[in-house]
């Protein structure tokens, strides 16, 4: 299965790089440790990173597109709705709950 991007988001210091998928998940593909790590929404890798830019150089934005499709998938931070159904773990493919209820709530910011 192919993974789909809808856009970048931002990287850090060209050592992960925050993708927008359009499954309505978010992952950061992590070159340092060879992960893909699953956020249901990119506020909670931001608000602990002091080192996110928003222009992605475009050799560091081919280099993590590439490896979207190679890397593993790790759970990083998922909902309490996700979770009571699916469990603590992302399982590829399955909607993302959280955000589709915080969009009917009104709750996220225009574009998220």
């Amino acid at each position: 299965m192919k993974r789909k991007y809808k856009r970048v988001l931002f990287h850090s210091a060209g050592k992960t790089v925050m993708f927008e998928m359009e499954n309505g998940w978010f992952y950061n593909v992590d070159m340092r440790q060879h992960k893909i790590f699953v956020f249901w929404l990119p506020d909670f890798c931001i608000k602990f990173n002091p080192y996110v830019e928003d222009d992605v150089p475009e050799d560091v934005k081919q280099k993590a597109i590439k490896l979207l499709d190679v890397l593993p998938l790790e759970t990083a931070m998922i909902g309490r709705l996700y979770e009571r159904k699916y469990g603590r773990k992302y399982i590829e493919g399955t909607p993302n709950l959280d955000r589709i209820d915080a969009r009917k709530k009104g709750l996220l910011k225009p574009g998220f």
